[in-house]
């Protein structure tokens, strides 16, 4: 097993929870758009699938003054 950090913008991680989810149109970009700074979002590899596991965790930002959106 393998634990890979990658650190991007809210674009690339909504469309790929989009493609997680199936979610094939225009509503991938919505992902990006309600994703707060510095989030972590973890996605699991199968030995079929990338699955979404959590999105949009900021439970690491404990002042809500912290807690901005992109």
């Amino acid at each position: 097993e393998e634990h890979i950090a990658v650190f991007t913008s809210a674009t690339p991680i909504g469309i790929a929870a989009a493609l997680t989810l199936e979610v094939r149109d225009g509503r991938a970009l919505q992902f990006a758009g309600v994703m707060h700074n510095s989030a972590l979002n973890t996605f699991r590899r199968t030995p079929t699938e990338i699955r979404l596991f959590t999105f949009n965790n900021v439970a690491h930002l404990t002042e809500p003054a912290l807690r901005t959106f992109r």
